[in-house]
């Protein structure tokens, strides 16, 4: 049995989404909520998207151990950050570590894979109203929950930060 090559995210998304998103929420916020889907679950869950300054991709990790990691990784990260918002974007990551991101997070993210594989919701994000992106055609069905779920997290921020 032969594995199916893998569809990038950009042809994933539907037409148009990735534009739409740059253009109302910028590169930077665009890369950042799609960060998961961009560099794969395992290392979003131990990375952050800080910033991208002077064509540098600003990024932050829980430890010494994690930084060497994502150092040994710039080059596939760089090329995974070019397949989706072209390759004028980032030629150069920087790491900084940030031990607040260190702590119960993976179990916490183990147990809540578990409990998804079982087919149980495991996420109580809060009710936000997602702009209008037409998230339905996004065709993987993984694809699209995690989607939905990177952008409830991001614009449920944002509803704290401004109240």
């Amino acid at each position: 049995m032969q594995a199916k090559p893998m569809k990038s995210l950009r042809d994933a998304l539907p037409d148009g989404l990735l534009a739409q998103m740059q253009r109302e929420l910028g590169q930077e916020e665009t890369l950042r909520l799609l960060w998961p889907m961009v560099v794969g679950a395992n290392l979003a869950a131990s990375s952050r998207l800080l910033s991208i300054r002077q064509n540098r991709l600003r990024i932050s990790v829980p430890d010494p151990t994690w930084k060497r990691t994502l150092i040994s990784l710039e080059q596939a990260v760089l090329e995974a950050v070019h397949r989706v918002c072209g390759e004028e974007v980032g030629r150069a990551i920087e790491v900084v570590e940030d031990p607040n991101l260190a702590g119960p997070r993976m179990e916490k993210k183990r147990k809540e894979k578990d409990r998804t594989e079982k087919g149980k919701s495991t996420l109580a994000l809060p009710a936000v109203d997602l702009p209008d992106f037409p998230l339905d055609e996004i065709r993987d069905t993984g694809l699209r929950r995690m989607f939905r779920q990177s952008a409830q997290k991001y614009f449920a921020r944002k509803e704290e930060a401004s109240q």
